[in-house]
């Protein structure tokens, strides 16, 4: 049997959680006390650990859960924190820039899904 990248991304899904379809990522993904862990009551959660360990598919996993479940759920990527003024002259005024741009981002995309009264949901 030959493999092509259509059959192989069909049997393995992708390199990444955030490009594979959430139908998909829920057939594979396993729920272990990590999960639980994120999917935890608290204000804030810092998840660390080594490239390719799985830490995107904790995320989306408990994203996509959380969509399902009607509650408002937010993925910001790298690229949505993009600073246009470079112009900061000392490390605390870039981190103000970057908690500004943080909350703007957040703003936009709950303004974005709660546009239509309700959660987005995944098709």
């Amino acid at each position: 049997m030959k493999f092509d990248d259509a059959q192989i991304r069909q049997i393995f899904g992708t390199d990444t959680a955030e490009d594979d379809d959430p139908r998909r990522l829920k057939t594979y993904f396993f729920k272990n006390k990590t999960y639980e862990n994120i999917r935890a009551d608290l204000p804030l959660r810092i998840l660390v650990g080594h490239k390719g360990i799985g830490k995107s598919a904790l995320l989306r996993m408990s994203h996509i859960e959380d969509v399902e479940n009607g509650i408002l759920s937010l993925e910001i990527q790298p690229n949505d924190l993009v600073l246009k003024d470079h112009s900061a002259s000392n490390f605390i005024e870039k981190i103000s820039n970057f908690k500004k741009l943080i909350l703007k981002a957040i703003a936009e995309k709950s303004f974005e899904a709660l546009q239509a009264g309700k959660p987005p949901t995944i098709n």
